[in-house]
């Protein structure tokens, strides 16, 4: 196997990995690929959680969302009938 693709399955790895690198690994890596993978893998967590945190809230305040909802149509409905002064026309 090339060290090209070696390194890059490796550097992959890293990024991949649930569990932080070992003082030894930054030795051989250096700190600066070491940095740059890190913040790799915390882009990636980040895309990947956002999509899965949002539902979750959204499972979460279900109760109070459905709460503030209603209230947003009553304020759009409010807002739809209102003349230009702002006042209500029914």
């Amino acid at each position: 196997m090339k060290l090209s693709k070696r390194l890059i399955e490796g550097y992959s790895g890293v990024v991949a990995s649930s569990s932080t690198i070992s003082d030894e690994d930054v030795a051989v890596i250096g700190w600066q690929t070491t940095v740059k993978l890190f913040r790799l893998r915390e882009q990636l967590i980040g895309a990947r959680w956002s999509d899965l945190a949002r539902d979750a809230v959204k499972d979460a305040i279900k109760d109070e969302l459905s709460g503030i909802l209603a209230e947003e149509m009553v304020y759009n409905h409010q807002s739809e009938t209102s003349d230009e002064d702002g006042w209500c026309s029914f």
